[in-house]
């Protein structure tokens, strides 16, 4: 009886025992606060894009944490990456943020996160959850892919409100009553103070509308976040008006294309009419601005900035025609990096007021009301500010495969080391066939002539071991006999300007099973200043099946320093894929001038010319933003003009006057025009569209093909086949005579 006692007393003192250990070790609480950039449900990414799960975390013991946050998820090929944040919590008891960035991986539709976390030396950690119980472990809500990934994702910021215009540029397609879209968008809205700390954060973004903005609303870190993503290829319309004076002190003044002096009340803005287009609409917005005063920013432009509009008239509709008009632009637009910075001195609120597009109002009157606003919002900010594509109905399939084209897809295809692996996919079969044969008949036949055919397992074992020999040897030989690196960039730099940023994918193949340490280095050569982005490419499956493949025994390894390096990654002796973030030093420059005249024709006047130190094999010169007559009538697209070869720098290398003109134009046999200028090719030969239909999604990789053109000659296998796709953007006009020319910039 006594011993049975004892025995209770000592359980009972062991469970409290663990019980204090657990509080003890309970000083940490961790909870998700969200998967990517949206809280709430449903919690969606981008496959295949950089994203991060924001982790609150707090310290209520008497001595600091010094730790990391582990994240794990599947990557491409089935390994597990391990997405590793260093953290240090203050013995505070406040509640700390934490982004830990990581590559979502959507095999199924959805998926969870695990988070652990640890030591700095690698012991596992238990802590309370949301729920106040001890764990080692907690997972996130399950996110999805969004469910339509083509899309364009359009972020809308309010510092004060919501932005209804944001709405109305996704009812554009209801509108029109469109069934499905090319070019469709997915709005949703974000408080300032949700942007991420790091670029990265924003890669699944394409477009940011913030409306009112207040710069002290957000941290200096947040701020550099949206420069960088800027940098590689955002586009962000900031409207400003009562919080005008924050942007002097704010890290966003430098890279804004204007600065702003003052503000003022205006009861009239001329400069509304070339953006608004259709002279009843403009006239519908000037009678409110009458009864209504916009408060709009005087502003200063920066070198290089664009004016929106680039020039504004006298409106010949207002009551005092004595009184002097407001002529300046509304708007400024800078490049920055591959990105745009779209500066409106007004909020939109005041510009383009209008009915809610959550009106519930179901009126044949209503419903017209709204559909005209939604024209309106769509030429001024979709097509004016932020510059983005408009509408397109899509026109359904051709023989069951979608129209879409998928360059991504053709441009990874050149990482894949795909002449080594038919090479050895043939050497493969051969052996087969040749093993085969020499080891069953060759041996027979051979050991019967001989008269030693009761050696017939010895024979085979010997000629065994023989093909075991030469089949080592033949793989070793097709691995080679060092890690090889295959790279396709694309490239974005102005004329003139020696620092470019890129997309960069990178194809590893090793000679055996090895693992491997990744950085990116960016900035200039000779100081570097970090690393960029890196990751696995994105899943890709078989385009017949469907079916995605990985390996059978997956392996791990870590990403660090917020994406920007790679610890670990195995490479099992045949090829990994990856895709980086870039932004550096060019070789040299690419010179070029280009002006059109009138009638939209590029003129003797421009030239371009390759100073950038490397032979550019296939040139096209592809115009934005004009109107052109497609095969179904008039449809928006981009112009692509064939300019050949671009040598290195030298005479070869420059394309001008009338050796350009004649590149662009047709140079069959045609009647010139009436002025004597050749005449031109027809609007569908122009599309690039036409020239994107070599563009196989297949594995394989060309050139780009219109009529007539010659055969391929940017090749997979080739050590390096640059070539140039040059873009033009925004109309400016010269100070001298605007009815003569117009200037590209």
């Amino acid at each position: 009886m006594n011993t049975s006692r004892t025995t209770l007393g000592w359980i009972i003192g062991a469970a409290i025992l663990v019980a204090t250990s657990s509080i003890a070790d309970a000083a940490i609480s961790m909870r998700v606060n969200r998967v990517g950039l949206f809280a709430g449900a449903p919690q969606c990414v981008r496959d295949g894009v950089m994203t991060f799960v924001e982790v609150d975390i707090r310290n209520t013991d008497g001595v600091p944490f010094d730790g990391q946050i582990r994240v794990t998820q599947t990557d491409r090929d089935g390994d597990v990456v391990v997405s590793e944040l260093p953290v240090a919590v203050a013995p505070d008891g406040e509640w700390e943020s934490k982004e830990i960035y990581f590559v979502p991986n959507m095999r199924n539709g959805d998926s969870r996160l695990e988070i652990k976390l640890y030591t700095a030396d690698g012991e596992l950690v238990e802590f309370s959850d949301d729920l106040g119980q001890v764990v080692k472990s907690i997972q996130s809500e399950s996110y999805y892919d969004r469910p339509d990934k083509d899309d364009l994702l359009i972020v809308t910021i309010a510092s004060g409100g919501r932005v209804p215009h944001g709405r109305y540029l996704e009812f554009t397609a209801q509108a029109h009553s469109f069934s499905d879209t090319i070019t469709g968008r997915d709005i949703r809205g974000l408080a300032p103070r949700e942007l991420p700390h790091k670029s990265q954060g924003l890669d699944a973004v394409d477009a940011i509308i913030w409306e009112d903005a207040d710069p002290s609303e957000i941290t200096a870190d947040q701020a550099e976040a949206l420069k960088g993503w800027v940098d590689q290829g955002g586009r962000l319309l900031i409207s400003v008006s009562a919080h005008w004076q924050s942007f002097s002190a704010s890290p966003l003044a430098e890279f804004l294309p204007a600065s702003i002096d003052e503000i003022e009340d205006v009861s009239a803005i001329p400069a509304m009419k070339d953006i608004v287009v259709t002279l009843s609409d403009y006239r519908d917005l000037a009678r409110k601005y009458r009864a209504k005063p916009v408060t709009r920013c005087r502003m200063r432009s920066g070198k290089d900035a664009i004016p929106i509009p680039s020039s504004v008239k006298e409106d010949e509709d207002v009551e005092d025609q004595e009184a002097q008009q407001d002529l300046e632009p509304i708007a400024y637009r800078g490049y920055v990096g591959r990105g745009m910075v779209t500066l409106l001195g007004a909020r939109l609120a005041d510009l383009l007021p209008g009915p809610d597009v959550e009106d519930f109002d179901e009126s044949d009157a209503a419903k017209r009301k709204r559909e005209a606003y939604a024209d309106v919002v769509e030429r001024v900010v979709a097509n004016n500010f932020l510059a983005i594509p408009a509408f397109r109905e899509a026109t359904g399939s051709a023989w069951g495969f979608d129209q879409r084209r998928n360059i991504f897809g053709a441009l990874t295809s050149t990482i894949g080391f795909s002449a080594v692996t038919g090479v050895f996919l043939f050497f493969a079969i051969a052996f087969t066939g040749v093993y085969t044969l020499g080891a069953t008949l060759g041996s027979y036949f051979y050991l019967n002539k001989k008269g030693w055919s009761g050696q017939c397992w010895p024979a085979f074992t010997a000629v065994s071991i023989v093909g075991v020999v030469i089949g080592l040897g033949m793989v070793w030989m097709l691995r080679g006999f060092s890690t090889k690196v295959w790279q396709t960039s694309v490239i974005d730099a102005r004329a003139g300007d020696i620092y470019g940023y890129g997309t960069c994918l990178f194809g590893v193949k090793t000679k055996d099973h090895t693992r491997l340490d990744l950085e990116l280095p960016v900035g200039y050569s000779n100081a570097p200043s970090g690393r960029g982005i890196l990751f696995a490419l994105p899943t890709t499956s078989d385009p017949m099946t469907g079916e995605e493949t990985s390996f059978v025994a997956s392996e791990s390894y870590t990403l660090t320093d917020d994406g920007t390096r790679i610890e670990g990654v195995p490479v099992r002796a045949t090829l990994k894929e990856f895709e980086g973030r870039w932004h550096g030093e060019l070789g040299g420059t690419l010179e070029a001038r280009l002006v059109i005249d009138r009638f939209g024709r590029i003129t003797k006047d421009s030239f371009i010319r390759n100073e950038l130190g490397v032979v550019l094999r296939d040139c096209y010169l592809i115009e934005g933003n004009q109107e052109i007559a497609g095969e179904r009538g008039r449809a928006t697209g981009l112009r692509c003009h064939p300019i050949g070869r671009l040598n290195e720098a030298g005479d070869l290398a420059s394309l001008a006057g009338e050796r350009l003109v004649s590149r662009i134009y047709d140079d069959r046999k045609a009647a010139p025009n009436p002025d004597g200028t050749p005449a031109q090719r027809k609007g569908a030969d122009l599309l690039l569209s036409t020239y994107l239909d070599s563009w196989k999604n297949t594995g394989s990789f060309g050139t780009f093909m219109g009529p007539g053109a010659p055969a391929p000659n940017v090749k997979a296998d080739a050590e390096t086949t640059p070539f140039l796709l040059l873009s033009l953007y925004n109309l400016i006009q010269p100070g001298g005579s605007p009815n003569d020319y117009w200037n590209l910039k």
